[in-house]
């Protein structure tokens, strides 16, 4: 089975994650699809948009917590790394990359929809950013620069669940849209700025602050150095815990 979806529409290249069955949580085979798809994008001729979409109802749970669980605490880490070197990926990508958010965005999931330039959000979309309950830094950068440090830590700090429309008020979403309708809506919009020169994005996608090699370096640091390790045995015997009862 194709863990990422491809559908071309002129310009526009569709790039759907495609683990449904457990919501789209992010193993290391579906990120390095992801890798592999915006690396594949850039060579097409032709494509100067990408749409990330979950399907119907999801965008992505984040993190494949049964294969975590499964995991070494430095396999934990390298799958991390992967992680951070696929939002950078995606964030640097020179051509636009609209996320088309319906359901539940949470971990990297919701850091992968905020790498993306623009993000359209169906009605009841959530967005959630728990990593730091067990000090993995990813993706906090990029959401400061959408919505301001205070919010930021505010939400990151205070493990907030955000709504689509809480977070159009708060600049994290670009659009909210009728639940249902984020992809097709996506779409339409990335058609639109599909029209930009492509040379030109690039270049401007570097003047205005997109996300860097620091965001890696910090996800890295916060996964190889301090307690991470004491706080994630803890977070997994708190999942144990509830699959007990």
């Amino acid at each position: 089975m194709d863990l990422v979806l491809n559908e071309r529409r002129g310009a526009v290249l569709i790039l759907q994650l495609n683990r449904p069955s457990v919501l789209n949580a992010l193993d290391l085979r579906l990120v390095r699809g992801i890798r592999a798809a915006i690396a594949g994008a850039q060579r097409e001729e032709g494509v100067r948009a990408i749409v990330l979409t979950g399907g119907d109802g999801v965008f992505s749970v984040g993190a494949d917590i049964s294969m975590l669980n499964e995991m070494r605490i430095e396999e934990v880490s390298n799958f991390i790394e992967e992680v951070a070197s696929m939002l950078l990926e995606v964030s640097s990508a020179p051509v636009v990359t609209v996320a088309a958010v319906e359901g539940y965005a949470v971990g990297a999931g919701a850091d992968l929809a905020v790498a993306c330039d623009v993000r359209v959000a169906g009605q009841g979309s959530k967005f959630r950013f728990p990593g730091m309950s067990f000090g993995v830094v990813l993706g906090t950068r990029a959401l400061a620069r959408l919505v301001g440090p205070a919010r930021a830590k505010e939400i990151v700090f205070g493990q907030m669940t955000v709504s689509g429309e809480q977070g159009e008020q708060l600049g994290l979403v670009n659009r909210v849209v009728p639940a249902g309708e984020a992809k097709r809506c996506a779409v339409e919009l990335a058609t639109q700025m599909a029209e930009i020169p492509g040379h030109a994005v690039g270049i401007a996608k570097t003047l205005l602050g997109d996300a860097g090699r620091e965001d890696v370096s910090a996800a890295v640091r916060s996964v190889r150095e301090g307690d991470f390790a004491q706080h994630f045995a803890a977070y997994r015997a708190r999942q144990r815990d509830k699959s007990s009862t």
